[in-house]
C-alpha cells in the first residue's frame, strides 16, 4: 500500500512461498526505520487484530526515536499467523494501479486461496487510519479523498467470504462516493462503472455515459478513482509456490522490459512454471489505459507442454519469438545508454514501442486480456482471452483441487 515497498523480486526468488509483511519485518527485510514505517505497522496491526480478528502478538518492541511501542511477534512462527494482502481486479485491468500495487503483480489461483479468504469492502488500512486512529481528525485521505466512516461497520461482521459477498457490494462503493458526486455521477452510474467489465464479455461496454465521456478534474481523474475501488482480500494462510497458488505473473512493460530485473522476472516465472505477461501501465492516471497483456514467448516456450497451444499456435509462438527478442534487445541497448528506467523520461516513446511490439506479434495467443464472466468455459485453469475469443489455459493435470468449481475474479497481490 501507498509508497512503501513490501516484497522485492530478489527476496521473492529466494523463497518457495509468499511471505506476509509481518515475516518480512521479523526477518529484518523490512524495518521500522522511519515515522512512516512505524505508522504503517501500527495501522496494519490494529486492523488485523480489531477488524480481521487475529490474535495479539506475545512480545513488544519499542523504538524511542519514532515514539514506537507496539506488539511484536515473538517468533517467526508467530509472524506467519498474520495474513497476506491481496485485492480484487473487478475492472479487469491489465496492471491495476502500479502506484499502489507495484511493477510486478501476480494473479492467484482461486482454487487454492478461496478457502483462505476474508474479504473487506475496501482498504482496511485506510478504514483504520481515517475512522479509528485519526477518528478525532477526519480530514480527506491523501489518495482516496473524503471517506464516509459510517458506510460499513468496523467489525468482523462487515467481512465477506467467497460465495457470501452481497453485503459487501454497496459498502465497497459508499465510503468514497462523495468523490464521484463531485463529477455529477449518480450512485447507479458508479455501480455500473464498477461492474460493467466484470459482468460483460467486453472490457469496453457501450452505455449512455462512459468514464471517458465524463468530466475529469486534473487533480483527481476518474480513472484513478475507479482504480481505488477494490475489495481487500486477506489471505489467511501460506501461499506455497509448489502448490499452484499462482496462475499468472504480470510485469510492467515501461519499468522492467529489457532490464536486468525483467530478466530476473522471466527466470522466476520459468523456475516456478508460471506464465509471464507484460502490461503497459499508465505513467499517471491521465494516460488512457490499455487492457492488453503481451504473453512473454521466452517463458511460454518453456511451459509449452503445460499450455493449450495447438500445433499451429506453437509455430506462431516460435515465429513471435524473433520479434520479441528484437524488441528486448532494443530495450537493452537503450537502457545501457540512458540507465535502468529510461522510459520514465520519455514515456511517449515507450508507448510507441509497446504498440510496435503488440502489432508485430501475430500469434493468436500472443496477446490476452482478463476474461469476462461468461467467457472461457474452462476458466478455472485459464489466464486470459484473445481478440479471437480463444482462451489461453493450462492443460489438464491430475491435481483435482486445481479444477474445483470457483468464481474467477482475478486476485492481485503486491509484489513490488
Amino acid at each position: 500500500g501507498y509508497t512503501v515497498d513490501d516484497l522485492n523480486l530478489t527476496v521473492a526468488m529466494q523463497n518457495d512461498f509468499y511471505p506476509n509483511v509481518r515475516t518480512l519485518y521479523y526477518s529484518n527485510i523490512l524495518q521500522v526505520d522511519s515515522e512512516l514505517a512505524a505508522f504503517r505497522w501500527t495501522l496494519e496491526d490494529s486492523s488485523e487484530r480489531e477488524l480481521l480478528g487475529f490474535q495479539n502478538f506475545t512480545s513488544r518492541r519499542s523504538i524511542t526515536k519514532f515514539n514506537f511501542s507496539e506488539q511484536w511477534p515473538s517468533s517467526l512462527q508467530e509472524a506467519y499467523t498474520r495474513p497476506i494482502y491481496a485485492a480484487s481486479n473487478i475492472q479487469r485491468s491489465a496492471l491495476p494501479n502500479p502506484f499502489f500495487f507495484g511493477d510486478v503483480q501476480i494473479v492467484l489461483n482461486r482454487v487454492q486461496v478461496d478457502p483462505m479468504l476474508l474479504i473487506a469492502p475496501s482498504d482496511t488500512g485506510l478504514k483504520a487510519n481515517v475512522c479509528r486512529i485519526n477518528r478525532d481528525n477526519r480530514g480527506p485521505d491523501r489518495y482516496f479523498g473524503p471517506y464516509d466512516c459510517d458506510a460499513w461497520e468496523y467489525s468482523p461482521s462487515a467481512l465477506g467470504v467467497p460465495g457470501n459477498l452481497d453485503h459487501v457490494i454497496l459498502p465497497n462503493l459508499l465510503p468514497t462516493f462523495a468523490n464521484f458526486q463531485k463529477l455529477n455521477i449518480s450512485f447507479g452510474e458508479l455501480l455500473a462503472m464498477q461492474y460493467r467489465r466484470l459482468l460483460h464479455n467486453e472490457t469496453s461496454v457501450p452505455q449512455e455515459r462512459t468514464p471517458e465521456d465524463l468530466l475529469e478534474t486534473p487533480e483527481v481523474p476518474l480513472s484513478f478513482l475507479l482504480s481505488l475501488l477494490y475489495m481487500e482480500h486477506a489471505v489467511v494462510g501460506n501461499l506455497l509456490f509448489r502448490e499452484k497458488t499462482v496462475n499468472l505473473v504480470i510485469g510492467s512493460f515501461s519499468k522492467l522490459f529489457g532490464s536486468s530485473y525483467g530478466k530476473m522476472l522471466q527466470e522466476w516465472a520459468i523456475s516456478n512454471g508460471w506464465l509471464l505477461a507484460w502490461a503497459l501501465a499508465p505513467k499517471n492516471a491521465l494516460v488512457k489505459e490499455t487492457t492488453w497483456r503481451i504473453v512473454d514467448p521466452m517463458v511460454a516456450i518453456k511451459l509449452i507442454g503445460d499450455l493449450n497451444y495447438s500445433p499451429s499456435e506453437k509455430d506462431s509462438l516460435s515465429n513471435d519469438m524473433a520479434e520479441f527478442e528484437r524488441a528486448w534487445e532494443n530495450a537493452e541497448d537503450v537502457i545501457g545508454v540512458l540507465g535502468e528506467y529510461p522510459w520514465d523520461v520519455s514515456f511517449s516513446a515507450w508507448v510507441s514501442k509497446w504498440s510496435d511490439l503488440k502489432h508485430s506479434l501475430k500469434g493468436d495467443k500472443s496477446k490476452i486480456r482478463a476474461f469476462g464472466s461468461s467467457q472461457c468455459p474452462q476458466f478455472k485453469r485459464c489466464v486470459g482471452i484473445t481478440d479471437k475469443e480463444s482462451c489461453l489455459c493450462y492443460a489438464e493435470v491430475e491435481d483435482t483441487r486445481y479444477f474445483e468449481e470457483i468464481r474467477h475474479e482475478e486476485m492481485f497481490e503486491v509484489n513490488k
